[in-house]
């Protein structure tokens, strides 16, 4: 049931949520395409570049960029103008709507407002409903995805845990189900 060809352009924040949740893992031994907006890799996730830097040299995943006098620099700052985002954000949004998939992308964020800023140019999802895409797409079993989200069952325990999230019993068979609806995957 896998999926083919999907790529995740990963903000920093998810991506230091799915890591701490031992989802990053999962994502790096996939078969799908992970990316970076170049400034959330070089500088907001300069920490991880012992883990992620093999990833690149290796070409397991990409960087992206946006050039300066072009096209999508207008809209990158666009998007600074507005507060709404900040660079590596805008600049993720930005590479985007310059380049048109292969096949199907998500830009993965916690943040509200680049989710509300991607205007589904790109489709903008949370670290949970990537977490449920690996579910539908039979990248990750239920149990598996179990055994990495209860921590989420303590309310102390962030890590890009749903607002109104109460248990995994209670709540991830609705996470999924509504996943897969705006996914388009049910």
């Amino acid at each position: 049931m896998t999926s083919p060809s999907i790529e995740l352009l990963l903000d920093a924040d998810a991506t230091i949520n799915l890591r701490s949740l031992g989802i990053l893992n999962v994502l790096i031994a996939s078969d799908l395409e992970l990316s970076f907006s170049s400034h959330v890799f070089e500088n907001e996730l300069s920490s991880l570049s012992r883990e992620l830097q093999p990833l690149r040299d290796e070409r397991r995943a990409k960087v992206r960029s946006v050039l300066t006098r072009t096209p999508e620099h207008r809209v990158y700052r666009e998007l600074l103008r507005e507060r709404c985002v900040d660079k590596g954000e805008a600049e993720a949004i930005a590479w985007c709507r310059a380049n048109p998939p292969a096949g199907e992308r998500f830009f993965v964020t916690d943040d509200d407002g680049a989710r509300t800023a991607s205007r589904c140019d790109p489709v903008a999802i949370s670290s949970a409903e990537c977490v449920a895409l690996l579910v539908a797409t039979g990248r990750l079993t239920e149990a598996a995805c179990r055994g990495h989200l209860t921590v989420w069952d303590d309310a102390s325990k962030q890590h890009g845990r749903p607002k109104k999230w109460r248990s995994f019993d209670e709540d991830f068979a609705g996470l999924l189900a509504r996943t897969k609806q705006r996914l388009g995957l049910a």
